[in-house]
């Protein structure tokens, strides 16, 4: 048996058709439930981390109460969760929606304006970037960087309105326009300056970056990092003998068929 993670709380037992919440007093982490090959249990088994904190496995007793902690996630090199913030934060969209941020730094990086800045986003086919740990992202953060993760339109992370209309066919300026306003907040807020903010995203992510990259003003960016990034989306679109087009159609549009795609 073992204990829980910096923050964690408990709630009762549960009685039949109840509820108990499973929460953290983070302001950003992760949550994953877990499947079971035994059907008659009491026993939930999920999974929490949070930028700062490594991944850990608790069994949960929905009829106690109970937490048991099973697996903790080690870091070899070594790795105190406490010597690090991590904060979830609002960026103001161009069109009033708030954008969720989290970002995470060092406790004795000054926010001042003065620390360099990672922005990493996705945004499309509906897919949420949970607020987890990653053994990556400590080496820059040690070194001075603040991580940030934008969560923009595309995505469910605030429901599936976030992605369907919102973040996807006509509606997928919005995605875009999401990042670069994480970017300005963000400079607003003393994480960072213009001109030290790099961003990165991968494949429909680096499409993100790409469009983000034009958009911006000029002297906010420093760095694009665009792995490999879709961006030749009209003829991809276009092209019926990939195998991926047609597929793909929902989420972009046919622009063989609909002069508005």
């Amino acid at each position: 048996r073992g204990g829980t993670p910096p923050g964690a709380r408990g709630g009762g037992g549960l009685r039949l058709g109840g509820e108990s919440p499973i929460q953290f007093d983070q302001e950003a982490y992760g949550l994953r439930a877990h499947g079971s090959l035994e059907h008659n249990t009491s026993t939930l088994r999920f999974s929490f981390s949070s930028p700062s904190t490594p991944e850990t496995a608790f069994d949960f007793d929905v009829a106690t109460g109970e937490r048991v902690v099973r697996k903790v996630q080690k870091v070899p090199s070594g790795h105190v969760p406490e010597d690090y913030v991590v904060r979830r934060l609002h960026a103001p969209g161009h069109d009033g929606v708030k954008i969720p941020l989290t970002v995470m730094h060092r406790k004795d990086t000054p926010i001042d304006g003065s620390a360099p800045l990672l922005l990493y986003g996705y945004g499309s086919y509906g897919m949420s970037m949970p607020a987890e740990f990653s053994t990556n992202r400590l080496s820059m953060v040690d070194r001075g960087f603040v991580y940030a993760i934008g969560h923009v339109r595309g995505g469910t992370d605030c429901g599936y309105g976030w992605y369907d209309p919102d973040g996807k066919m006509m509606s997928k300026k919005n995605s875009f326009e999401d990042f670069v306003a994480c970017a300005e907040f963000l400079v607003a807020e003393g994480y960072t300056s213009e001109g030290n903010i790099a961003i990165q995203g991968g494949s429909a992510g680096g499409m993100l970056v790409r469009a983000s990259m034009n958009l911006a003003r000029d002297g906010l960016l420093k760095a694009v990092v665009g792995e490999v990034p879709f961006v030749d989306v009209l003829n991809t679109m276009c092209d019926t003998t990939l195998p991926l087009t047609p597929p793909e159609w929902p989420e972009w549009g046919n622009p063989i068929e609909s002069k508005e795609a």
